[in-house]
């Protein structure tokens, strides 16, 4: 079994709080809000290694299971993962995981981070939106018109805006960590 160093513990509780805190913030627009959460996940997928992303994707999703209101409008609890929007929230270890991974192994190409974002993405709608027509018992099209065409062109946006702070922030990371 591996030891994770003080600056991993550090660097996981630092994302898992900025998650717990940017992630309750969101814009109602239906069934399921525009939340901040994936442009988070992406920028610390973008700027630290897989494990440190995915582990810190993992701790903020046990912290809102155990009740705490770090989902979306300030929910928390176990029973949010049986709702509509448990398979996004499922879905975004996922998405830390690939991101990271494979921005880490190509050597952070901003071309690879914007490919897996989108398809971390994509596969993120995917999860959500079975668990949404599992839980929901809703038909395929039903489902499609409420958790993906509203969210497409924010998540675009999103991925630009994490796109645009990969470099700067990636760099002061880097400068940060050689302390």
């Amino acid at each position: 079994m591996s030891k994770f160093s003080s600056k991993t513990l550090t660097y996981t509780a630092l994302l898992s709080a900025i998650l717990c805190v940017v992630s309750p913030l969101t814009i109602p627009i239906g069934a399921v809000p525009i939340s901040f959460t994936t442009l988070i996940i992406f920028i610390t997928a973008g700027i630290v290694d897989y494990k440190i992303s995915t582990l810190a994707t993992i701790v903020y999703i046990l912290i809102g299971v155990v009740g705490l209101p770090v989902f979306s409008n300030f929910q928390g609890g176990i029973s949010v993962l049986f709702n509509g929007t448990g398979g996004f929230i499922l879905g975004y270890t996922l998405c830390a995981f690939l991101t990271s991974f494979l921005v880490c192994k190509f050597k952070g190409l901003k071309i690879v981070y914007v490919l897996t974002m989108l398809i971390s993405t994509l596969i993120l709608y995917i999860i959500g939106t079975a668990w949404f027509m599992i839980i929901t018992k809703t038909n395929f099209i039903s489902a499609i018109t409420i958790c993906v065409l509203p969210f497409v062109f924010f998540d675009v946006v999103k991925i630009i805006i994490a796109t645009l702070l990969y470099g700067p922030l990636k760099k002061s990371f880097l400068k940060i960590n050689k302390r």
